[in-house]
């Protein structure tokens, strides 16, 4: 995890999300928490963006 998170911390921009207890295959063994997931991230993309 910790390299996952360094990568995001040097990528202007990137989203990181950590699912605790996430298996390896998320999409196929939790399609629940792994929708969810990607739910989260799309609302988080369109969202308005706030003037600077």
């Amino acid at each position: 995890m910790k390299t996952v998170t360094r990568a995001h911390e040097l990528v202007a921009g990137s989203h990181l999300e950590i699912v605790p207890g996430a298996p390896h295959s998320m999409y196929w063994e939790t399609p629940q928490q792994y929708n969810a997931a990607v739910a989260r991230l799309r609302r988080t993309l369109t969202a308005p963006k706030e003037a600077v």
